[in-house]
């Protein structure tokens, strides 16, 4: 999609009285706004987090006081929490001892391993990332490297993940945002044939993707600049689901107004 053709129809998206033709845009156009808006998203995010990376070392710093032991003649560290140095993709510094459960970290580090997630699709096991172990013990001494690392080489290494970081984000962007913009394109159409609309699914599976701009950018943005929790999921779903009820009453305005002149 070319980039004036993205802008026109991300300035559209905003806009509710131009939600009547967005619905009947073809379906090409509406999967490669769809693919656009998340790559504009996730290149925007970024630039929005600058302040938090910015914020990377003296957190590091931070946590490395907060070990209990630190044996730099050998890997001997302990924490007495679990520490995450980054929620977005997820970084954890798990040092306790504990039993160590990998769920939605992109990278954990603990006493003795290091998990780190892969993009690797599997068709056959439905899954598209692959979980990585590797000993502590293949880096070396970790506790003289972290007494080496200071300010800049913190960001060098951040700089270094950041094709990673950015491809990881983008895949769960997409399943993350597809599974929202699915659900809501079958309970729209459900209510709307409850209620004696007859629109076609495809057409509340456009309106779910346009109405989807706001959400989105929000998210990219001014969420960036928070610490992303449950009351910020909750008013991002709220500002989906008005927009989405603003571009399904275009729709079915839309319907009516093609059977009046019938």
């Amino acid at each position: 999609m070319r980039f004036s053709e993205f802008m026109f129809l991300f300035v559209k998206s905003l806009n509710p009285g131009d939600y009547r033709m967005l619905v009947t845009r073809k379906k090409r156009d509406t999967i490669g706004y769809f693919l656009a808006l998340l790559l504009f998203a996730v290149i925007v995010s970024f630039f929005f987090s600058i302040p938090k990376i910015m914020q990377m070392p003296d957190k590091i710093d931070s946590m490395v006081s907060k070990f209990d032991r630190f044996n730099i003649t050998g890997i001997d560290a302990q924490t007495n929490e679990k520490i995450i140095i980054a929620k977005s993709p997820k970084i954890v510094l798990d040092l306790s001892g504990n039993e160590t459960n990998v769920t939605d970290e992109y990278l954990l580090i603990t006493k003795s391993d290091v998990y780190t997630k892969k993009f690797r699709p599997n068709l056959f096991e439905w899954k598209l990332f692959e979980t990585e172990n590797t000993k502590i013990t293949e880096y070396g001494d970790v506790t003289v490297s972290f007494s080496k690392i200071k300010g800049r080489t913190y960001l060098l290494l951040y700089l270094l993940l950041l094709p990673s970081i950015l491809l990881f984000t983008y895949v769960f962007n997409f399943i993350k945002y597809s599974l929202i913009i699915g659900a809501f394109t079958f309970a729209g159409f459900a209510i709307a044939r409850i209620k004696g609309k007859k629109i076609k699914i495809t057409a509340a599976w456009r309106a779910a993707v346009y109405s989807s701009t706001l959400m989105i950018m929000v998210e990219a943005t001014v969420f960036q600049l928070f610490s992303y929790n449950l009351l910020f999921a909750l008013l991002s779903i709220a500002i989906y689901f008005i927009t989405f009820l603003l571009s399904m009453l275009a729709l079915v305005e839309k319907d009516l107004q093609i059977k009046s002149s019938e």
